[in-house]
């Protein structure tokens, strides 16, 4: 089932989760462009329609990849960073892409972004992102592109958690390691997105 909610734990609000299960009896929806989707009791299996659609693409929502209504999509928060991870199960050979797809307020995609990539080698694959400044929801998508039918994915969940971040966007390192970093560098320690530690 989908569920899209807030999680409190104690006095500390955390931004909605998204949690998606397949092979249930209440398949979650999902907006599909060449693409067919078949509830199965292992997961939602999924296959290009036919060859020859670059486009082949499948929404863990409603809506289309241009545009979505407010209530289809996930609300964010940009100072929340997000963890995600996707469970499936793949035929030899087959790939999706799993892209962020991030909307501003009216409902208009102002940006996308390839985050993870599906293969046949691994039946997981976990994720972490941040949306746009401007963006109020996003989605997920898989983006099949022109591969044959016979290279299905079956979906079994996907969950995304948020996690918090200081107004700073500072990253916590152990006293130890942080000693350890700046032995090793002459430049001071810093994060992914360059702000001192």
């Amino acid at each position: 089932m989908s569920r899209y909610r807030e999680q409190t734990t104690g006095k500390t609000q955390f931004p909605p989760a998204l949690t998606l299960e397949y092979g249930l009896r209440d398949t979650p929806a999902v907006a599909a462009v060449h693409v067919r989707c078949v509830p199965s009791d292992t997961g939602l299996q999924i296959s290009t329609s036919e060859s020859g659609h670059a486009n082949a693409h499948v929404l863990l929502g409603r809506g289309k990849w241009e545009r979505v209504k407010l209530k289809d999509g996930c609300k964010c928060d940009s100072t929340s960073y997000y963890g995600a991870r996707i469970l499936f199960e793949a035929t030899s050979s087959a790939v999706a892409r799993v892209f962020l797809l991030s909307y501003e307020k009216p409902g208009a995609l102002i940006a996308k972004r390839q985050v993870a990539t599906l293969r046949s080698d691994s039946n997981w694959v976990r994720f972490s992102f941040t949306t746009e400044l401007s963006a109020s929801h996003f989605l997920l998508a898989l983006h099949f592109g022109d591969q044959s039918p016979e290279h299905r994915i079956t979906l079994v969940s996907v969950i995304v958690n948020s996690i918090v971040a200081d107004e700073n966007y500072r990253v916590h390192i152990p006293e130890s390691a942080h000693a350890d970093i700046e032995r090793a560098s002459a430049q001071p320690a810093v994060d992914g997105r360059g702000v001192e530690v």
